[in-house]
This record gives structure tokens, C-alpha cells and sequence, in this order.
């Protein structure tokens, strides 16, 4: 796939589908990435970002770029993805990093004939050129502070001016990585200190608003690639830094030349030599590929090769072994489709490898379909193919296919589990939304009826018939309102909440809100402190009366979970630029840490506080949580046992 420049220069196909491109920064680091003279983008990571952008089914466009700029362009976000970071803990703090590197790296340092390093300390006092943000000037600057060194930082755009700098005497060392010097240093001019600078693991490194679910796609692909020995990432390694085949003659073996004796003696030699690495280099392969063949064996894998228009598939012992035929079984592609492909995949999988072909796709997968054992077992495999395209025009179809079968058939039962506990949910929501209307009526009627009783009963009721009447009266508003949750309750869990967001005065829901609890308040005791209304007005994009009712839950609860004399108070807190956080915080007991996980859970209780204990049903809280959630935002806790609570509120701003 031909990934070409984003800025001055063409740009690559459509995204897939609504995704946009991924834009990727390129600076001139050869044989790694650089710019060719006719603006692509090349190198071992171009490469291998097509094959990511392949397996992850996202397009990518490049942005060129110097190093340091590179790194600020990434930061802000105007790129997505930046190859040949090293890791370090600064950069973690502006970067998201995956988990796997996609290549190891040392760097070397070149210096001008007659200068002479005997060891790091040298650099003290030294002229240095080094690629400017790179890791080599932050280790650089490390060791000058552990070791107390003084050194004159010549900082470069790119590997290629600091040894520009040094042969032009404004620097009397270079530091670069060892991929660009062993490829530059022949016919350089420069020599080569004989140790190493430092190593580093090169990963690809994301803008801080890339979704983390990019980034471990770009780990998965990257990890499958690296465990195939025929993927196209050991191709590009082999294409980009198997060394070059040049040898440097010193002008004294030309003199000897002359002396027949010696280049025969040489030449007896050498092929002395050749044959025996020829021997050791057919072990290690022999040594290899048997390694390989039990590798795909315990991962039940297989590959296969096929020239389209050619009659017979070639199958590796994995693929042999993997469906139950004998050693040197070679079959035929009528075969393939007569008693390998089950009846009901063969004409998918035909026709998915015929649209790669016509799409001039360069890798496909992964498919799952079904291949039949020679047994008649039915297994299910992940294939990935390669379509290769040769100088003759004939494409080889390269594949390997792995029994997912257990996978497949967990995959189905747990369809099957999910199904069920679906219908059941469901069933039991209809059942408690039934029950709840069903529970309405009659507490209606005895809600209002002791109301009568009590205006009209006067002084032919006792005091203690009053009271008794009161207690009626509070326990079925009590009741009242846990059927009522319950029934919010139904609607969260079948994600029947009608939310109508709109641009709203936060202070304004929170006033009314507050209104809402102030009786309350002032029946426990409790101060209410809101510092929200003396800030700038703050407008939000939400639902005010889905707003009102998770405020109004959440401050009942600092209320009658605080002790008398308490206090709750309302603030801002620090968010995104997109968000804006209320935070409650009261001063009552707390929440145990190994509770505050599932306060948001259904019919969740703090447990061992009677204060606690004493109110409530367990339902506010995850009624809250679900709309807060529907609504963009988020919610959480923090509490210490013994010093009180403090829980937060994200709304999307306007």
C-alpha cells in the first residue's frame, strides 16, 4: 500500500468507512524513515505502518516534519502517531505509548580522523552534535550532570547534519543512532569510536487524544507481525538493515594484490571460511525450521502457498498436521474444494481472496470459516493471507490458518449465556416496572388518606393516634419513593431514560437543586456551603431535569449521611476543556476503600456504619451514575474513613 505525504503532497485512499486517516509525523532518519525525492514516505516503519494500517482497517497520511518539531506536533495533537520514539518517563507524560517496541536501537559515536575517545569521559569539554529532543541528547545531558561534564550541545534537525557538523568542523563528536551510521559511515570520512553510546527500545508513540483503543490495536497487529518469521515485518527488517555488501580496501592489501601468493593464499582461506559458515548457517536453518514446525504444531497453526492459475497448493507440516494428512501430502485445488473447504465457506472464502486480488490488496484477514480433517472433524480457523505480485505478473497467495475451534465454540456459549441473562433482566424489569405501578395506587390512597385523617381528626384523635398517623404517613412516602427508584430504576436498565440535552445555566439546575434539599438540610442539621455561586457562569449541554434529579440525589445523601452540625460544600473542580466537574464534599464517616468500587452498584450499602445503615435504598446512586453516563459525563468518589466523602459530577460543556 502506497502511503504518500499530507502536507505539500499527495495524500493516501479515503479513510475506511467514517474514520478519519491516522496522521503520522516523518522526519529524515534513513534507513528507518525519511522522504524519498519524489515525496513518500519510506523506510522500515513505513512499511510496517502499512501493514498495521492493513490488519487495523485504518488509512494513514504523513506529515513531514524535523525531530523536535515532530514531537510538539504530536503533543497538540496535529499528528496521531509518531514512530521511532524511545521511551522515557517525560515522554509518558505527554505521549500514550503501546506496550510492545517495534524495534531495538544503540547509537555510536563518530568522530574526525585523528581525535582520539578512549572512553564517555572524553565528551567532557567536547564539542557534541546530536539530534535536538532526541534520546540521545537526554542521556547526554544525564551523564554530563551525573559526572559533572561540560559540554558545548551542537543540536541538529537530523542525523545526517551532525555528521555534517563534525566533517565541517563546528563539531568534534556526533552522536547517532547505530541504523544511520552503519549505513552512512562508509566513504564518510569520519571513524567510528569503539563503543557503544547507549540503548534504547524504539516504539510508536500517540497524541494524547488518540483513543487507547488505537493504541492496542496498533499492539495487537504489531505483536502478530512480530511472532510470523514470514510477515511483512521481517521482510522490511531484511530489505532496510541486512548491511550493505561493500568492503573497504586499505590502500596497503592493494600493494600486496601484486604478490600472487599471498591473494592465493587468502583466496584458500576465505573459501576455508565461507564453507564453514555456509555449514554452520545450513544448521542453524535446519535448526530453525524444525523449531518453526513444532511452534506451529502447539499453536495448532499452519501456512500454505498458492500461484493463482496453478492447480496444487503447497502446505507446510503444520498444515498437514494441523488437519490430519501425511508428511509430503501435497493437494490439489479441486481437493481443496471437494473435502478440505466445508461446503457452506468455500465459495465466501473463494470470493473473499478474489476481491483482495481485484482490490490489489496486499494482505487480507483475518476470516474465520470451517475446513473439514481428513477424519471429517469440522474445525474452525483464523486465516491471514498475503497476496504477493511478482516481476512475472503471477500472484502467490501466502496464508496461514490456526484452529480457533475452542475459542468458536466458547465464543458461542457465552452468546448463548448472554442471551439468556439478557432475556431475563429483561423479564425481571417488566416484572418490577409492573409491580411498581401496580404498588402506586394503593400508596397513593394511604398517602392521601392519613393526609385527610390528620386535617380532619382534629382533636377527637389522641396524640398518640397522631403519631401514629404521622408514622403511616412517613413510611409510605418512604415507600413511595423506593417505588419510585425502582421504576427509574426499570427505565435505566432498559435504557428507556428519555434524555432532552440543551445549553443550561449549570449554577441555575444546581439553585434549584438546592432549593429542593434545603428542608432537609435544616431537619439534619446540616450547613450547606455552595461556592459555585460566586463563579463565572457556567453553561452545560445536558438534560436540566435529568441534571436536577442526580443533584438532588447526590446532595440528599451528603445530607442524611453526615453527622449534626455537619457541613457540605459545593465547588468546581479540575477537569478536561471539554468537561466541567461539580464536587460535593461533606464531613460525615466516609467510605471503607474496599467499598467505594461498588458504591454505584444496585442496592448497594455501606456496611458496619449505622449512620449510614439507617436511610436509604441502594438505588439513588446507580440511578445517577446511569444518567450521568447517558448524558456524556462521568461520576465517582473519594473518601477517607473518618474525614468524609467527596463525590464528583463531569458534565459536557456547551
Amino acid at each position: 500500500m502506497l502511503v504518500l505525504l499530507a502536507i505539500g503532497l499527495t495524500t493516501s485512499a479515503a479513510a475506511v468507512g467514517d474514520q478519519k486517516p491516522l496522521t503520522v509525523g516523518v522526519y529524515d532518519n534513513a534507513p528507518k524513515l525519511f522522504v524519498t525525492q519524489s515525496g513518500e514516505a519510506s523506510g522500515f516503519f513505513p512499511d510496517i505502518l502499512a501493514a498495521l494500517s492493513a490488519r487495523i482497517g485504518r488509512d494513514i497520511v504523513y506529515r513531514r516534519c524535523v525531530w523536535d518539531e515532530c514531537l510538539s506536533l504530536l503533543e497538540r495533537g496535529e499528528l496521531d502517531v509518531m514512530p521511532d520514539v524511545a521511551f522515557s518517563e517525560a515522554r509518558a507524560e505527554r505521549f500514550r505509548f503501546g506496550e510492545t517496541p517495534a524495534l531495538y536501537s544503540w547509537s555510536y559515536l563518530y568522530i574526525p580522523p585523528g581525535l582520539v575517545l578512549g572512553g564517555l569521559a572524553d565528551l567532557d569539554g567536547r564539542r557534541v552534535a546530536v539530534l535536538n529532543g532526541s534520546i540521545q541528547a537526554t542521556k547526554l545531558d544525564e551523564y554530563a550532570q551525573e559526572n559533572g561534564w561540560t559540554i558545548d550541545y551542537v543540536l541538529t534537525g537530523s542525523h545526517k547534519e551532525s555528521f555534517a557538523a563534525v566533517l565541517s568542523g563546528a563539531a568534534d563528536i556526533a552522536i547517532v543512532n547505530h541504523l544511520f551510521g552503519e549505513s552512512r559511515e562508509a566513504g564518510s570520512g569520519l571513524l567510528r569510536a569503539q563503543f557503544v553510546f547507549s540503548t534504547s527500545a524504539l516504539y510508536f508513540a500517540f497524541s494524547p487524544s488518540v483513543p487507547k483503543s488505537v493504541v492496542a490495536s496498533f499492539d495487537a497487529g504489531l505483536v502478530q507481525l512480530q511472532t510470523d518469521p514470514s510477515s511483512s515485518y521481517f521482510d522490511a527488517y531484511e530489505e532496510w538493515f541486512s548491511p550493505a555488501d561493500v568492503i573497504r580496501i586499505p590502500d596497503w592489501l592493494i600493494a600486496a594484490a601484486l604478490f600472487l601468493a599471498v591473494i592465493g593464499t587468502v583466496a584458500v582461506l576465505s573459501a576455508l571460511v565461507l564453507r564453514r559458515r555456509v555449514e554452520e548457517a545450513t544448521g542453524a536453518l535446519r535448526t530453525s525450521s524444525d523449531r518453526l514446525a513444532e511452534a506451529q504444531r502447539l499453536a495448532r497453526i499452519g501456512n500454505f502457498s498458492w500461484t493463482l492459475g496453478q492447480p496444487t497448493v503447497t502446505w507446510s507440516d503444520g498444515m498437514r498436521t494441523l488437519l490430519g494428512y501425511e508428511e509430503r501430502y501435497e493437494p490439489s485445488l479441486q481437493e481443496i474444494a471437494d473435502t478440505v473447504h466445508h461446503p457452506d465457506d468455500h465459495d465466501r472464502v473463494m470470493g473473499w481472496i478474489q476481491k483482495g486480488i481485484d482490490d490489489g490488496a496486499e494482505a487480507l484477514g483475518p476470516e474465520v470459516y470451517r475446513l473439514i480433517r481428513k477424519n471429517g472433524e469440522v474445525i474452525w480457523v483464523e486465516a491471514n493471507l498475503k497476496l504477493e505480485r511478482g516481476a512475472s505478473k503471477d500472484i502467490v497467495v501466502f496464508g496461514t490458518c490456526q484452529d480457533i475451534t475452542a475459542r468458536v465454540e466458547l465464543e458461542r456459549d457465552l452468546l448463548q449465556a448472554k442471551a439468556k441473562a439478557e432475556q431475563a433482566a429483561k423479564a425481571k424489569s417488566v416484572f418490577l416496572a409492573s409491580l411498581s405501578h401496580e404498588f402506586r395506587t394503593p400508596l397513593n390512597a394511604i398517602i392521601g388518606f392519613t393526609e385527610i385523617l390528620k386535617m380532619s381528626g382534629g382533636d377527637r384523635l389522641s396524640k398518640k393516634q397522631q403519631d401514629q398517623l404521622t408514622d403511616i404517613h412517613t413510611a409510605a412516602h418512604q415507600l413511595y419513593g423506593l417505588v419510585t427508584d425502582v421504576l427509574e430504576l426499570t427505565h435505566a436498565e432498559q435504557m428507556e431514560f428519555r434524555i432532552a440535552a440543551e445549553t443550561m445555566s449549570l449554577q441555575a439546575v444546581l439553585s434549584e437543586a438546592l432549593a429542593q434539599v434545603r428542608f432537609l438540610g435544616m431537619r439534619h442539621d446540616v450547613e450547606i456551603v455552595d461556592k459555585t455561586a460566586q463563579r463565572e457562569n457556567v453553561q452545560c449541554f445536558a438534560d436540566p431535569a435529568r441534571v436536577r434529579q442526580v443533584l438532588v440525589n447526590i446532595l440528599s445523601n451528603a445530607i442524611k449521611y453526615n453527622h449534626r452540625g455537619g457541613r457540605v460544600t459545593i465547588d468546581f473542580g479540575e477537569t478536561g476543556p471539554t468537561k466541567v466537574r461539580l464536587r460535593f464534599a461533606d464531613t460525615g464517616p466516609g467510605i471503607p476503600e474496599d467499598q467505594q468500587a461498588t458504591i454505584f452498584n444496585i442496592f448497594s450499602r455501606v456496611k458496619g456504619q449505622a449512620l449510614i445503615a439507617g436511610e436509604g435504598t441502594g438505588v439513588g446512586l446507580t440511578i445517577a451514575k446511569s444518567l450521568v453516563e447517558r448524558m456524556g459525563g462521568e461520576i465517582g468518589v473519594e473518601s477517607v474513613v473518618g474525614e468524609g466523602s467527596t463525590f464528583w459530577c463531569d458534565f459536557v460543556k456547551a
